[in-house]
């Protein structure tokens, strides 16, 4: 879980390249947890990236 509005989220797994969801509920998608950690590791900006 993370502490993201909806819209930040919505903005996020729009983006090109953002894994697919593993299966879509009634509650919502579901997604593999290491295919997101390693998207964010690879597309998050870094601090300096920031300035």
């Amino acid at each position: 879980m993370t502490k993201m509005d909806r819209r930040s989220t919505a903005f996020i797994v729009g983006r090109k390249g953002f894994p697919d969801p593993l299966v879509t509920l009634r509650m919502g998608r579901v997604w593999d947890g290491k295919a997101v950690r390693a998207w964010i590791a690879e597309n998050r900006p870094s601090p300096t990236d920031e300035d």
